[in-house]
């Protein structure tokens, strides 16, 4: 890091340390793909994502959600009543509303710091704060018994607290709406994003047999053996994660301290390199590929077959692409030249190989 003085930030040391460690998962699953075991290599990936969206509110975060369930008709006038008051408690809420059912959800701003010498304060993300406040060994708070230091009774308290850190800010779709509520991502690409949770989360869960997904159907008992698609996959997976994780530090200090990484030119060439290399990999953001436009056409073409039409279908345009459930089918399908069912929508794969159509 560069800060342009003397002057040492902890707090963008601290969250350089968040993205040292992330390197550290992309490694581990680059190394599990070459010795060609790509379902632990995915399980790595699965770790290293949800890494990366929690470091995104931790950078660019600037408010936070916080969901309180079953307020009642009179607790919520009251909150009400207290808020136009002036109540201090409530000072920091940006916005406010309650469910049919009850549910009160808040988006309350970011923190704020004690005031300098100027009186400027920062406001910081508290997701950079549930770096060390969240305790994933503790367990729930049924399962506490005294350890001779703290009472039962006390370690249920903080058991307590730390699940519902959990639940508020930390489980997957907490973390998702709070990138929406953010204005880092929108619904689309929370979609897209949970689309590569699921699949990754397939093998951190292997519940079911990945062995033909991953080495294709003539196995004959050899695997591990190397695998063009799912090592191309893995690579994928870690290029993009990795370009993220840079991107969003990258503009953390920029926004925060008009600073720049040490190799700031370096850094944008790698970035743009990562776009050329890996362009075909939807991650986030309106970008499908030809192949997704082509399959999105033989789709609509299917359908109205079965429902009986007869109008011609027209190319899909980008933005009504529906986004694919299976990324390695998907990077497959990229591989395999089709003509399909509509004119105008032929894929001619750039990197055609001759055992894609049979991989399926």
């Amino acid at each position: 890091m560069d800060f342009g003085d003397d002057t040492f930030h902890v707090e963008f040391g601290d969250k350089a340390t968040r993205a040292v460690s992330l390197g550290r998962y992309l490694d581990s699953a680059i190394q599990l793909s070459d010795r060609h075991l790509y379902g632990p290599a995915f399980t790595m990936l699965r770790s290293g994502l949800e890494h990366a969206v929690f470091d995104w509110l931790v950078f660019l975060g600037e408010t936070y959600v916080e969901r309180i369930r079953s307020v009642s008709d009179e607790t919520w006038g009251e909150w009400q009543r207290e808020r136009e008051a002036g109540a201090d408690w409530a000072t920091s809420i940006h916005t406010w509303t309650r469910t049919k059912k009850g549910d009160v959800i808040i988006r309350w701003r970011g923190l704020l710091s004690a005031p300098d010498e100027h009186g400027k304060q920062e406001r910081l993300s508290i997701y950079y704060f549930l770096i060390d406040e969240y305790d994933g060994l503790l367990g729930k708070p049924a399962d506490q018994e005294d350890d001779g230091f703290l009472t039962k009774d006390e370690l249920r308290r903080r058991a307590s607290e730390n699940e519902a850190r959990w639940f508020v800010y930390l489980r997957w779709s907490a973390l998702l709406e709070n990138l929406e509520q953010n204005g880092l991502i929108d619904a689309a690409d929370s979609g897209r994003i949970s689309v590569h949770y699921r699949f990754l989360s397939s093998y951190a869960h292997p519940v079911t047999n990945s062995d033909v997904r991953l080495y294709g159907r003539n196995l004959a008992g050899a695997t591990p053996h190397y695998d063009h698609y799912a090592s191309e996959l893995v690579l994928l997976y870690a290029i993009a994660i990795a370009a993220l994780e840079l991107r969003t530090y990258s503009e953390g200090i920029k926004e925060r301290l008009n600073a720049e990484t040490a190799d700031h030119e370096g850094t944008t060439e790698d970035l743009k390199a990562a776009d050329q290399v890996a362009g075909h990999f939807w991650f986030v953001g309106e970008n499908p590929h030809p192949r997704d436009l082509h399959d999105e056409a033989n789709r609509r073409s299917i359908r109205q077959l079965r429902e009986g039409g007869d109008e011609p279908v027209a190319v899909p345009e980008m933005s009504e692409v529906a986004f694919p459930r299976d990324p390695l089918s998907r990077l497959i399908r990229q591989h395999a030249s089709s003509y399909g069912r509509v004119a105008g929508s032929e894929y001619v794969s750039p990197w055609p190989r001759t055992d894609a159509s049979a991989r399926g």
